[in-house]
């Protein structure tokens, strides 16, 4: 349903999701410095044109271990970014000045929890102490995920922009459903750890509590279920547990990511 709505509404959404599946694609390949630079400038692109795939330039940058490959892409990235928006004030004007409303029936996003809760701007400081309450189980959670080495560069890099965009999207403003298509970054990492040998029971029921959320949340505007102000706080909670859950998965693989850097180096050591 949220490819459906994309479509129907003719959005760039689309577009962004294609470019930014080949942005995470092509730096799997982590040593070789064009293509981070292509990555990296494709996602500048996608940057330009709507603000929040900035989102899933740190979580590509976060991956990186070559001090070298960071600097370039770095400049490469806000060098586009600084160009542009210097040469387009009014747009700087409209992304500082835009304040939505979380309360459409098509809006997908932690805010409208609290504005159907508190139908005032006290859902702001709601939503910041919900948003780090997120962040911090996530966090925790993550502390019992287990080896997930088997899963490739690919499917992590989609998996933490996919994350990246959401998450981003989720806690700190308001979108529509069709934001949705990101989850499907989410789903080829998700459907591998499902069936490793390596992972443990709690990963286990981690992975597939999020992909049975993500089916829920994704079809939660099945005419059947929704409009019913029950069915709205229902897929609200959800979400918010959805999220936690595949944040929580997010930091164990930046967690793993650094365990494996530090183990080449003791390496290297010896």
């Amino acid at each position: 349903p949220a490819v459906l709505l994309g479509f129907e509404r003719a959005n760039v959404d689309l577009l962004l999701f294609v470019v930014l599946c080949f942005a995470g694609v092509i730096a799997a390949n982590f040593r070789i410095l064009v293509n981070q630079l292509i990555a990296s400038f494709v996602i500048a692109c996608a940057t330009i044109l709507k603000i929040y795939p900035l989102f899933s330039f740190f979580a590509l940058l976060i991956r990186q271990t070559n001090i070298t490959f960071m600097l370039w892409i770095i400049i490469l990235f806000f060098s586009m970014i600084s160009v542009w928006y210097y040469t387009h004030p009014l747009e700087l004007g409209y992304i500082f000045g835009a304040n939505p409303v979380p309360h459409d029936s098509l809006v997908f996003g932690g805010g409208k929890l609290f504005y159907l809760l508190f139908n005032s701007k006290e859902y702001n400081v709601a939503l910041t102490l919900a948003t780090i309450t997120s962040v911090l189980v996530g966090y925790f959670i993550s502390r019992n995920i287990s080896n997930l080495g088997d899963i490739g560069n690919r499917d992590i890099n989609l998996y933490l922009i996919g994350v990246s965009i959401l998450a981003g999207a989720f806690y700190f403003t308001t979108n529509y459903d069709y934001r949705c298509i990101f989850l499907v970054m989410c789903l080829p990492a998700l459907l591998k750890m499902r069936v490793l040998p390596s992972v443990n029971e709690r990963t286990r029921l981690i992975t597939n509590s999020s992909i049975i959320l993500v089916v829920y949340v994704a079809w939660a505007e099945f005419p059947l279920i929704s409009g019913h102000i029950v069915t709205e706080y229902i897929e609200q909670i959800i979400s918010w547990v959805l999220l936690t859950s595949i944040v929580s998965i997010g930091i164990a693989m930046l967690r793993q990511d650094k365990l494996s850097v530090l183990t080449k180096f003791r390496s290297n050591l010896y």
